[in-house]
């Protein structure tokens, strides 16, 4: 089995195919699927889902735009 990282949301979307249902209709496929699963024994991390998004705040120097591009 290939090593990834598990959703810890529950999201049923990281199982179905991201693809419309056809060129006409471009909905959304079924919340159906057929899955291979196995117990997993190692340690498990929070579920952070809920957290909110993570703020990141960047120092950015001025550059007056006659000197970009030289």
């Amino acid at each position: 089995m290939e090593k990834s990282i598990p959703c810890k949301y529950g999201n049923p979307n990281v199982l179905t195919l991201d693809i419309g249902t056809s060129q006409l209709a471009q909905a959304t496929s079924a919340h159906t699927t057929l899955v291979e699963i196995e117990k997993y024994t190692g340690q498990v991390d929070n579920v952070n889902a809920f957290d909110g998004p993570i703020e990141m705040v960047a120092q950015c120097e001025y550059v007056p735009a006659s000197q970009v591009n030289k």
